[in-house]
């Protein structure tokens, strides 16, 4: 096999934001039969930048061999993965993690929706995407906040590329 290919990984975790997967992704990370780099979310299958959709994600574009150096020091008994929650709303996601591995498993953490969107309206405002306003005002003039919580739109597109398994 060659170096290349026995880096490919064998899982992502592409849960919706805010509802787990750094909890997730630490408690995978200590398992010893499990790898996941250092770094959570590489975000290297989306296309533009998380927030900031009108940003072009540099990594994007990257060949396979530098998404593959983050999975360099796994030891060949241990399977690979990792997890970046905004592969979950990304479209070009979905089709580049099909296209580098088809029989990629996916692993995704949902939360109550509800709880997502209030999540991510304190958390846009935390990162100053937003000013602090009231939450129905934000609501109004950013409907990222309230797609946060739309499930069905981003799982239809994984359930459509990745066709149902039977183990």
């Amino acid at each position: 096999m060659k170096r290349e290919e026995s880096l490919k990984i064998d899982f992502i975790g592409i849960g919706a934001a805010k509802a787990g997967t750094t909890w997730l992704a630490d408690n995978l990370r200590n398992h010893p039969q499990i790898f996941i780099p250092e770094k959570k979310e590489l975000v290297y299958f989306n296309k533009t930048m998380p927030f900031g959709h009108e940003i072009q994600n540099y990594r994007y574009e990257k060949p396979f061999s530098w998404y593959h150096s983050f999975f360099q020091n796994a030891r060949p008994d241990q399977i690979k993965g990792e997890i970046s929650p905004h592969y979950f709303t990304s479209p070009e996601a979905v089709k580049k993690i099909f296209q580098y591995n088809p029989n990629i498993k996916l692993l995704v953490t949902l939360r109550n929706p509800i709880e997502v969107v209030y999540s991510s309206y304190y958390y846009r405002i935390q990162i100053g995407e937003i000013k602090s306003v009231p939450f129905d005002v934000a609501v109004k003039k950013n409907n990222g906040i309230l797609n946060s919580g739309f499930y069905t739109k981003y799982l239809k597109r994984y359930f459509e590329q990745f066709p149902k398994k039977e183990y």
